[in-house]
């Protein structure tokens, strides 16, 4: 199996990591972080919302509750 949603060992099953469940164009196989949420994976604009939209590791930078308050 390569990373391109097909079956390629024609064994009858994409792999759960070359499906794409959101819809949002990437395979996790590329690299999409969370294939539930349709406006996460690498390279999307990262939202106001605490979530890892850009699957670079860590929300935005101005996402951080530095002093703890909430």
């Amino acid at each position: 199996e390569i990373c391109n949603g097909l079956d390629d060992d024609c064994d009858g099953v994409i792999p759960a990591d070359e499906d794409d469940f959101d819809v949002d164009g990437v395979l996790v196989c590329e690299g999409d972080c969370d294939d539930l949420v349709a406006t996460v994976y690498p390279g999307a604009p990262e939202l106001c919302n605490a979530v890892d939209d850009d699957c670079d590791g860590a929300p935005g930078p101005d996402e951080v509750d530095a002093d703890g308050d909430g």
